[in-house]
C-alpha cells in the first residue's frame, strides 16, 4: 500500500485555504476516498480548532462592517451586488454555514477522527516545562496545547494501527515533531494527490511533467491571450481600469500532477504576473454631491499608471498519447479562478 494512502489534515491547512471546501485539492481528496485511493484523518482537538478558527475569522470579518453606516448609499442602487454591500451581517449564520461546509467536507471524505482523550496530560505538560516542541518556537506558547494533544494522538494512533499517514500542514512547529517522529509531512493539500499518482503511476505521472514542461511556450501564449481579455476593477476609488500592459509572466518550477484520467491529465501550477494598469477615477478633491439634486459634480478626472502583481495557481488539462510520446497538448483554465483582477490607485501618478 503507497505510503500516502492515509493523510493527516492539520488545523492551519483549512485556515490557508480560506476554509474554501469547493477547492479541486479537497475535491480530490474526496474522489481518492470513493476511489478506496486514500484515508482522510484528523483528531478531535484538531475539529474542535478547526471550528473554533471559522468562529474567530467571522468576527474579525465582521468587524469590517461597521463601516457599512457610510454605505448606505448604495442600497438605493438597483444592482444587486452593489445593494448587498450596505446590509449588514450577523455572524451566527455565516458561522454555523462555514461550520456545515466542514462537517460535510467530514463526511464526503468520511475522516476518521483521532481520538485526543487518551493523550496523557502530564507528557504535554512536561513538553510545555521543557520548551520542547510545539511549545519552543512560539512566544504565546499557550497557543500551542491543541498541536501538542493533535500530534500526540496521531503519534499514538499510527504506532497501534501499523499505520504510515502523511500529514499535511502549514505550521513549521508542527512539521518538525512530525518529522522528529519519522512521519511524512508536505506543506499544502495540493502535494498529496501529486504524491500519490507519482507513486501509483510514476511513469505516466513523470511523462505528464515532461509534457507540461514542453508546452510551458503555449501555455504562457494562452494565459498571455486570456489575461488581456481578463476583467480588472478598480477597487478603491470610483473610476475604471482604461487597459493593461503584461510585464512579465512567471510559472512555478514545481508543477504539480493532480488527476490523470486515461489520455489526459490535470496540472496545478502557480502563475506571477506583474503589469502595468491605466486607469482613470474621479478626483475626489475636485467632485462636489449635491444633496438637493441628488446628483455628483466631477470637476476632474486623474488619469494614472500603476505598478500591480498578482500570484494564482492555474489547472492546465494536459492531452496526451501513451503511444506517441511526441503528442502533447496544453489547454489552460480560468486564471485567478475566473476572478476579476483587483486594482489599486496609487497616491503618486503619471
Amino acid at each position: 500500500m503507497p505510503v500516502t494512502a492515509g493523510v493527516f489534515l492539520e488545523t492551519q491547512l483549512f485556515v490557508t485555504n480560506n476554509f474554501d471546501f469547493d477547492r479541486r485539492a479537497f475535491a480530490e481528496l474526496i474522489d481518492r476516498v470513493k476511489e478506496d485511493r486514500g484515508r482522510v484523518f484528523l483528531t478531535s482537538v484538531t475539529v474542535g480548532e478547526v471550528k473554533r478558527r471559522i468562529q474567530v475569522q467571522v468576527k474579525e470579518a465582521i468587524r469590517f462592517s461597521e463601516v457599512r453606516k457610510y454605505l448606505k448609499v448604495l442600497a438605493n442602487s438597483n444592482v444587486p451586488e452593489i445593494r448587498a454591500r450596505s446590509e449588514r451581517l450577523f455572524p451566527e449564520p455565516v458561522t454555523d454555514e462555514l461550520v456545515k461546509q466542514f462537517e460535510d467536507f467530514l463526511e464526503k471524505t468520511k475522516a476518521t477522527i483521532i481520538d485526543c482523550s487518551g493523550v496523557n496530560p502530564e507528557l504535554v505538560f512536561q513538553q510545555y516545562f521543557e520548551l520542547k516542541l510545539p511549545f519552543q518556537e512560539k512566544k504565546d506558547k499557550r497557543h500551542e496545547f491543541p498541536d501538542a494533544f493533535a500530534i500526540e494522538a496521531l503519534k499514538d494512533f499510527s504506532r497501534s494501527e501499523g499505520r504510515d499517514i502523511v500529514v499535511i500542514t502549514g505550521d513549521q512547529g508542527f512539521r518538525t515533531v512530525c518529522e522528529t517522529h519519522g512521519m511524512t509531512v508536505l506543506e499544502t493539500v495540493e502535494k498529496f494527490p501529486d504524491k500519490e499518482i507519482a507513486e501509483r503511476e510514476p511513469k505516466i505521472s513523470a511523462h505528464v511533467l515532461d509534457c507540461f514542461k514542453r508546452s510551458i511556450p503555449e501555455i504562457k501564449h494562452q494565459i498571455d491571450r486570456d489575461f488581456a481579455m481578463s476583467g480588472f476593477e478598480l477597487v478603491d476609488n470610483e473610476g475604471e481600469v482604461d487597459g493593461t500592459t503584461l510585464s512579465k509572466l512567471e510559472l512555478d518550477h514545481d508543477p504539480l500532477v493532480v488527476r490523470i484520467d486515461r489520455n489526459s491529465a490535470i496540472v496545478e501550477v502557480s502563475v506571477h504576473l506583474e503589469y502595468q494598469a491605466h486607469i482613470s477615477y474621479h478626483d475626489p478633491d475636485a467632485t462636489h454631491y449635491d444633496k438637493e439634486e441628488g446628483r455628483t459634480y466631477v470637476f476632474n478626472t486623474i488619469h494614472q499608471t500603476v505598478e500591480e502583481e498578482v500570484d494564482f495557481s492555474s489547472e492546465i488539462q494536459i492531452a496526451f498519447d501513451p503511444d506517441d510520446e511526441s503528442y502533447c497538448h496544453a489547454t489552460i483554465g480560468k486564471l485567478n479562478d475566473g476572478r476579476d483582477f483587483e486594482v489599486t490607485a496609487n497616491e503618486e501618478y503619471y
